[in-house]
C-alpha cells in the first residue's frame, strides 16, 4: 500500500520509476504476504518439526504420545502424521524392500508342506535370516 501512495507522489520521476518497480514485480507474479500469514505459516512449520522431531531411537516420541493422549475423533494432527508419517515409513523401509522387488524369485517359504522342492529350504532359510539383519540394522 505504501508504494501504491508513492506512485501518486509530486514527483514525477520517482512516481514513474515506483510504478515501474511495481509493474516488474506483478509481472513475475510475485505475491505478498500478509505479516500474519507469514507468522502462522512460519509457526505451523515449527509444530510441524515438533511433532515430527525423531527421537534417540529413530521414534517419534512427541507424536506417540499426543497419540496415546488424545482421543481418536479428537486428533486434528491425523493429516499431518498421515503425510510425514508415510514419507517416514517409505524413507526408512524402501531400501529395504526394493531389493525384493527387483528380484521376485527370491523365495521366503520355509514351510516344508508348502514348498514344492525341498532342496530349497536352506536357501530359503538364508533369504529370511539376511532379510531380518538387514532390517535389524535399519531399525
Amino acid at each position: 500500500m505504501h508504494l501504491i501512495e508513492l506512485g501518486y507522489h509530486k514527483d514525477l520521476t520517482r512516481a514513474a520509476f515506483i510504478i515501474e518497480i511495481l509493474t516488474q514485480i506483478f509481472q513475475q507474479g510475485k505475491e505478498f504476504d500478509t505479516p500474519a500469514e507469514t507468522v502462522l505459516a512460519t509457526r505451523f512449520e515449527q509444530l510441524v518439526q515438533l511433532v515430527t522431531m525423531i527421537g534417540d531411537k529413530g521414534e517419534l516420541p512427541i507424536a506417540m504420545a499426543l497419540a496415546s493422549v488424545v482421543v481418536t475423533p479428537q486428533i486434528v494432527m491425523a493429516f499431518c502424521f498421515k503425510i510425514y508419517g508415510a514419507s517416514y515409513l517409505h524413507n526408512l523401509l524402501q531400501p529395504l524392500l526394493k531389493p525384493l522387488l527387483e528380484n521376485p524369485s527370491m523365495s521366503f517359504e520355509v514351510d516344508p508342506a508348502r514348498i514344492d522342492t525341498k532342496d530349497y529350504i536352506n536357501e530359503n532359510r538364508n533369504n529370511v535370516v539376511t532379510f531380518q539383519q538387514n532390517f535389524a540394522t535399519m531399525c
